[in-house]
């Protein structure tokens, strides 16, 4: 029988759709113009299309990103061994950190940590005080519903209970294989799983799927039969959803130098292996952080800049360079040995300020350099748990909210099982949280 494979089609329409932009309203009229009207219906069309290309693009990036670590690395549920070769973001739940990638942190600062010997990746025990996290041993990661939200274009990330209680995911009658589309969401309690290929045979029957997830040995997908599915959905999974908003999942970064995926072109990396900050280039601290540069060699001096600017020069050491109570701005270093200047390395210190008043009940924020995105609450881990939703202890800022400064905490829902409160600001280098207040002090 002939099948209609999924994968082939979505490159079919990227290749029609390669000459309009995704990102611009205009270009999409233009794009409707040359169809028959002016109408959002068309326009709505084509970004689910588009978005559902998206989706297993970016889904793609998190499952067949390739990477060998330099040192012991200890994932959740694998150990991760310098020298080896490995398939798919590590599965951590960073959540206390705000540290997972696509979302909080780049590809890039997540690879350049990897390939600096001395990150935090490599050194920072999360799994131990001061950090309280559970189901978190690596500083960077992923989880189930981290690979979900980052597919989806959902931000921030949502919790498997979100996926499954929020008013924009339509319920698909999971008894409907072959209704079944590629983007779809596979829920079960506690976790949560992508659709990223549908294949059909000649009567429009489904035939095989493909499933990305992430799970506690890292993200992966893997193909099942339509008998295999019909299995997997009484023994596992119990309920299909449909994310509405869909349409909405218009960008996309493609990022060939780390995993090309669907019909990208690889293109080769050019690592600075001279230094790099330990959290990894283009990485954001608060001014209250030291910021280490780690540097692999021996050299003559080391310049600082800040905004472009010469900020201070350091003679050699034979050690890392520990940088405390930096002022907020945009800062790169590079050494000088052997009569030449390295490649810089990138940060950002970030200037933020979280205060509660009790009195009037209101929680203030504010940054000289970053945008405040969002308020949470949760436990000292940065987590919920056996509560409702997200929509609990959660508030997404609006603009006039930014231009005010603050918020009625009464508007979070705030539960006093979760009184530390965490504001995410958002960077041109990802997003960085401030140290969480506990509202009950």
């Amino acid at each position: 029988m002939e099948r209609i494979n999924y994968s082939l089609f979505l490159l079919w329409l990227i290749t029609v759709f390669s000459s309009y932009s995704c990102t611009s309203d205009d270009n999409l009229v233009d794009f409707k113009s040359t169809i028959h009207s002016d109408n959002s219906i068309v326009k709505n069309a084509y970004n689910d299309s588009l978005g559902r290309i998206n989706a297993v693009k970016k889904a793609r990036q998190m499952t067949d990103l390739q990477f060998s670590p330099l040192q012991p690395l200890q994932g959740l549920g694998r150990t991760y061994t310098p020298g080896s070769t490995y398939h798919g973001m590590i599965y951590s739940m960073v959540s206390e950190m705000s540290n997972y990638v696509g979302e909080n942190v780049s590809f890039h600062t997540f690879m350049t940590a990897l390939r600096n010997p001395r990150s935090k990746l490599y050194t920072e025990n999360v799994s131990m005080p001061p950090y309280h996290g559970r189901n978190c041993k690596a500083f960077y990661g992923t989880v189930c519903s981290g690979l979900v939200s980052y597919a989806l274009g959902i931000y921030p990330v949502a919790s498997t209970r979100d996926i499954h209680e929020s008013e924009l995911m339509t319920r698909i009658p999971s008894n409907d294989i072959d209704s079944i589309k590629v983007a779809d969401v596979l829920w079960k309690s506690g976790h949560v799983a992508l659709i990223t290929d549908v294949s059909k045979d000649d009567e429009g029957h489904v035939s095989q799927l493909e499933i990305s997830e992430s799970v506690t040995t890292g993200c992966r997908r893997y193909v099942k039969t339509r008998n295999e599915f019909q299995q997997l959905m009484t023994s596992s999974f119990r309920e299909i959803y449909r994310y509405d908003w869909l349409y909405k999942n218009v960008e996309y970064t493609p990022i060939p130098e780390y995993v090309a995926v669907m019909g990208e072109e690889p293109v080769t990396v050019h690592y600075n292996d001279d230094l790099c900050v330990d959290k990894g280039d283009k990485s954001c601290y608060l001014e209250s952080e030291d910021v280490v540069v780690n540097v692999m060699h021996p050299y003559d001096y080391m310049e600082i800049y800040r905004n472009d600017e010469l900020f201070t020069t350091l003679s050699a050491k034979t050690e890392d360079v520990s940088l405390s109570n930096l002022p907020y701005g945009d800062f790169k270093a590079r050494i000088y040995f052997d009569g030449q200047y390295s490649d810089f390395t990138y940060w950002k210190t970030v200037h933020v300020n979280v205060q509660f008043d009790r009195e009037r009940g209101r929680l203030y924020f504010s940054s000289s350099n970053a945008t405040p995105q969002y308020a949470k609450s949760r436990d000292e881990a940065g987590l919920m748990q056996s509560t409702p939703t997200n929509r609990y202890c959660f508030y997404l800022f609006e603009e006039e909210d930014i231009e005010r400064g603050y918020i009625d905490v009464k508007r979070m829902n705030i539960r006093p099982e979760y009184p530390y409160v965490r504001v995410c600001f958002s960077t041109e280098y990802g997003t960085i949280i401030n140290t969480p207040i506990n509202l009950y002090e």
